[in-house]
This record gives C-alpha cells, sequence and structure tokens, in this order.
C-alpha cells in the first residue's frame, strides 16, 4: 500500500502524491500591479538562485505577466542570487539579507535608472534594502521594494516591507492546505477509488496568494482579502 505523501512546492506528477504549489501567475500580477499602481515602470527584478525551481517558473511568469500589462522589462535590470549566494560554502548563510545585498549593490554599480524592484523572496529584500541605504538612497523615497513569502520578520524590517504572502508558517491558507491534501490521502485508495478511474492520479492544491501592503510614498489600490481563496486541479 503507498505511503501518502504530500509535497510543498514540489513540481512534479507523481502517483499518489499532492502537490501544494503556488498560484506564481497571480503573485506576480498582485506585486507588479501594485508597483505600476504606484506608477513606476522602470522595475527592476531580482531572480532566484538555479537550484530552487520556483525561480524559473516565477521568472516565466514575470514576463508573462508583464507581456499583458505592456510593461518593459530591460535586461540591464535584471539580477539573480548567484550560486555563491546560496552555498554555506562561500563564508555566508544561504538564508541572510547578504543573497540579496550583493546583486543590489552590483546593480547600484552599474546604473540607478530604476525606481522599483521585485525580489525573489524577503531575505534577499532585506538586503537589497540596506545596499540601497549603504548607497545614499532611500526606500521607499527613491526605490520602492516588493518581497516574497512574507516572512515574520518582514513586517519589523526598517522600513517594514511589502511583499506577497506564500509559504510563511503563519500563513493560514498554507497549514490548511496541506492538512487538506494530507486528509484526502489519509482516507486511503477505499475512498479513491469511489471517485472513479484516475482518482489516484496527481493531484495539485494552489493556495491564492495575497500582497501584504505595508510602507508605501502614497495611497495605494487594497487588494481583495479573496486572494485567500485556494482552488484544485
Amino acid at each position: 500500500m503507498p505511503v501518502p505523501v504530500v509535497a510543498i512546492s514540489a513540481h512534479s506528477a507523481v502517483k499518489n502524491v499532492t502537490n501544494i504549489v503556488l498560484d506564481h501567475a497571480t503573485a506576480v500580477e498582485q506585486a507588479l500591479a501594485h508597483l505600476v499602481a504606484l506608477g513606476h515602470r522602470r522595475i527592476a527584478f531580482m531572480r532566484g538562485p538555479h537550484a530552487i525551481p520556483d525561480s524559473e517558473i516565477r521568472w516565466k511568469a514575470i514576463q508573462k505577466v508583464a507581456r499583458a500589462m505592456r510593461l518593459a522589462i530591460d535586461p540591464a535590470l535584471v539580477i539573480r542570487i548567484d550560486a555563491a549566494g546560496w552555498s554555506m560554502k562561500h563564508n555566508y548563510h544561504p538564508m541572510a539579507p547578504e543573497i540579496g545585498y550583493k546583486p543590489m549593490q552590483a546593480l547600484l554599480e552599474r546604473t540607478r535608472d530604476f525606481t522599483a524592484i521585485f525580489c525573489f523572496n524577503d531575505i534577499a529584500a532585506i538586503g537589497a534594502i540596506r545596499a540601497l541605504k549603504d548607497a545614499g538612497l532611500s526606500v521607499p523615497g527613491d526605490v520602492s521594494v516588493v518581497g516574497f513569502d512574507d516572512i515574520q520578520s518582514a513586517e519589523y524590517a526598517t522600513p517594514s516591507l511589502t511583499t506577497v504572502a506564500s509559504r510563511s508558517s503563519r500563513w493560514p491558507p498554507r497549514r490548511a492546505g496541506a492538512a487538506r491534501a494530507h486528509r484526502r490521502q489519509q482516507q486511503g485508495p477505499a475512498h479513491r477509488n469511489r471517485h472513479g478511474p484516475g482518482a489516484d492520479r496527481p493531484r495539485v492544491h494552489r493556495p491564492r496568494p495575497q500582497l501584504a501592503t505595508r510602507t508605501v510614498p502614497h495611497p495605494f489600490a487594497i487588494f481583495p482579502a479573496n486572494g485567500w481563496e485556494a482552488t484544485d486541479v
């Protein structure tokens, strides 16, 4: 009898495994719509490291959403958390703000022709904010910063970080979605067979993200709370 498995942020279709994955397209749409509503057009992007599958999936979502919004992505404003920034072999922890500080610092050495940056995660965003401040720039006065994950420290960063809530342990839908998927798996073959042929096929549960807006230079549109709804496919 197969062991019930629930995988978070997994993207492989495996029989009897329920994958819980983020709706990257909606997450990106919320973040970019927020920045565009604030008047930003020159937006920099900090991509995730090659080692994380979500990096490429989210980047594709960014490109697709930007095209739909007619928002140009300047390759000169695209930076990336490199392999060195994601390995403890290089004298700093992969979840330290330095993973965002160094790429942001390198971008600032090349150009300051941007007014916002969308970072791969909150840790990187906090590092980017420090690099911007060290360069004499104000956040959000000169540059707006949006993170991803809504970790607990995001609210207490200086300034508080606007971010897309996704995998944080304090995000209720994550726990609810995992529990729901786990219950389905625990119900076993007898339950799944009642649902007809193909009931054992891989399942995907997609909790909807929510933009947590905090420090902004002027009023903006608040995204509806129904972003917490989840869909199954």
